[in-house]
């Protein structure tokens, strides 16, 4: 992972992403809809994926996996758009502001974004992959309204908003370690330690 300068908001993704707003707070603000879904569809706009794939090379911003050659970008939301998980529970309605938020829209490969079967490189395996994980260091101060997620204390690298070096520590034979706890949970949710992964970073370095 590295740091990645984010350009301006495409403009049909500010345009349309603020009418889907307002109908997402009526939606959200509504107790009778209560654990009924929004759909979404301002992030898949052409434009977005295009100034993402430009932005991050076709790379995944996690991983840097280079994606462009075999499979469609899958257009992340650092903070989950419908549902965070916390604990074993899938709490709805977290975040829904932030669906077309274009700091909260990252390119993703689908071993970081989706929870796959993953074999680490001492052989075991686990089922690995962000999904609707976004840790922070107290749920006491977990977003419960807008503007509420900037009091949060984080613990996932944004590549655009941190300085990954800082916290990742990326060695000769393509293991990952951490400096920080937000490096730790990072390499844990966006799986950075498959052996796949391992492998592709020990060739690039040889």
């Amino acid at each position: 992972m590295i740091r990645v300068r984010l350009p301006e908001p495409p403009h049909e993704l500010v345009d349309k992403g603020a009418v889907e707003l307002e109908k997402a707070r009526d939606h959200f603000g509504n107790a009778a809809n209560a654990g009924k879904p929004f759909t979404f569809g301002a992030y898949k706009l052409g434009p977005v994926k295009d100034a993402l794939n430009a932005t991050f090379g076709f790379k995944c911003a996690y991983c840097e996996s280079f994606f462009g050659a075999t499979q469609p970008l899958d257009v992340e939301h650092f903070r989950p758009k419908s549902g965070v998980l916390v604990g074993s529970d899938l709490v709805w309605g977290v975040y829904y502001w932030l669906a077309a938020s274009w700091g909260n829209l990252l390119p993703s490969c689908t071993d970081c974004n989706r929870p796959r079967k993953q074999t680490l490189p001492e052989g075991g395996e686990q089922t690995l992959g962000k999904a609707n994980q976004f840790p922070i260091s107290s749920e006491a101060k977990r977003a419960a309204k807008e503007g509420e997620e900037q009091g949060e204390s984080r613990l996932l690298i944004h590549p655009c908003l941190d300085h990954p070096e800082k916290h990742l520590l990326f060695e000769a034979n393509g293991i990952v370690s951490w400096r920080s706890r937000k490096g730790e949970e990072s390499i844990r949710v966006y799986a950075l330690l498959r052996r796949g992964l391992v492998q592709a970073r020990r060739d690039f370095q040889q």
